[in-house]
């Protein structure tokens, strides 16, 4: 189990250029974590059925997509973690500010497989020694060897190619830690879903985070509503791309520095 650190942890940025990912603090416990799981039940439902309506559950069934809804608890976590250690490493990273590029849940089941079990990266295109996106892994159950910890390849963030299984689970790691404890790692890095070996699940929520010029799997202004988005604060705004908007008529296009839809401040 990789060393834990104290809630005063920073940036290890040796670390996350050699392995390319790093364990923080937990940055909730409690009632909050209580209510985080409550939320990932309810939205874990609401997508298996947006799933099973669209015909695809059994192919991703134990995962889900786009959790954000207006005033859903998850939006008001999103405050807090913008105040963690890993949210603010993550921006430093990315050079500065970033954008939210998918939010996710997985829930590990006992004896269940899933698409997130095989070896994988979640950024398709390789891009040598420039970040583009990073994850951020939050832990809603203790992540042990025996419930299916996540593996992740140490330095495989530096390489395009990808290593056959064998040589995968040969040298790759799980990564335990507490609930409400945070993974932030390269999302050029191999990694996989462990396989759950015990009668309880495994439940984290799944986020990647993007330089704001790259494209999102999903507009959270237009989900959400610009009405909406406009009257959240400014750091939620830059999370979720409302200064990294594209603009889709003229009008919008000719516009003053202050409301233009894509802001200098992106990159």
């Amino acid at each position: 189990m990789p060393e834990l650190m104290n809630d005063t942890a920073m940036l290890d940025k040796e670390q996350m250029d050699r392995r390319g990912w790093q364990l923080f603090p937990q940055i909730m416990q409690g009632e909050d974590l209580e209510k985080l799981r409550g939320e990932f039940e309810l939205m874990l439902a609401r997508r298996s059925a947006d799933m099973q309506r669209n015909g695809i559950l059994e192919k991703t069934a134990g995962t889900a997509h786009h959790l954000l809804e207006r005033d859903n608890y998850f939006m008001h976590w999103l405050q807090q973690l913008l105040l963690s250690p890993a949210y603010l490493c993550l921006n430093e990273l990315l050079g500065g500010v970033s954008v939210l590029n998918s939010f996710g849940a997985v829930d590990n089941r006992p004896g269940q497989e899933r698409y997130v079990s095989s070896v994988h990266r979640d950024v398709r295109t390789y891009t040598s020694d420039v970040r583009l996106m990073m994850q951020l892994l939050v832990m809603l159950d203790d992540f042990t060897v025996d419930n299916g910890a996540t593996w992740i390849l140490s330095g495989s963030h530096l390489s395009a190619q990808k290593p056959s299984d064998e040589e995968f689970f040969r040298q790759a790691e799980q990564v335990s830690g507490r609930a409400g404890q945070v993974l932030l790692f390269d999302s050029r890095c191999w990694h996989a879903a462990g396989a759950n070996m015990t009668q309880f699940r495994r439940r984290a929520l799944t986020l990647t985070l993007t330089r704001p010029f790259v494209k999102p799997q999903i507009d959270h202004c237009r989900l959400l509503g610009y009405d909406y988005c406009a009257a959240l604060s400014e750091p939620l705004q830059q999370l979720l791309g409302y200064f990294a908007r594209i603009p889709a008529s003229i009008d919008e296009w000719y516009q003053p520095p202050e409301s233009r839809y894509y802001r200098s401040s992106q990159g």
